[in-house]
């Protein structure tokens, strides 16, 4: 580091100077979610979306009361892109607006299954 970076470093923590790195973690986070967005689209368009079974909605609804749980939809037998932000684990579905792209077959029953979908509903 040059003595010129400390300084101007120095000067814009101080608000002695006005610091001119643009911010881009917001734009490229935007980018990747849309561009991911359309690529699961795309390699699932024959996995037609499903709303969440009724008895589901009745049980989860209390969670959520401030969303709709009958406009989510779910793509079972998905196709997913790897999740590039966690080196370890298995991506077991991901959520783009109120579609959620579930990887295997969505089990409304289990409570493993359960669980995984109210962290996904979260998303909504």
């Amino acid at each position: 580091m040059s003595w010129w970076t400390t300084a101007r470093a120095v000067g814009a923590s101080l608000g002695i100077t006005e610091r001119r790195v643009a911010s881009i973690g917001c734009a490229l986070g935007r980018t990747i979610y849309r561009e991911t967005r359309r690529a699961s689209t795309i390699v699932n368009l024959h996995r037609r979306p499903r709303p969440l079974l009724p008895a589901t909605v009745e049980r989860l609804q209390r969670w959520f009361p401030d969303l709709d749980l009958t406009t989510v939809r779910v793509r079972t037998r998905c196709r997913l892109p790897p999740n590039r932000f966690r080196d370890g684990g298995s991506v077991y579905a991901m959520t783009f607006g109120s579609t959620i792209h579930w990887r295997g077959d969505l089990d409304e029953t289990s409570p493993l299954h359960l669980v995984r979908l109210l962290h996904e509903l979260v998303h909504v």
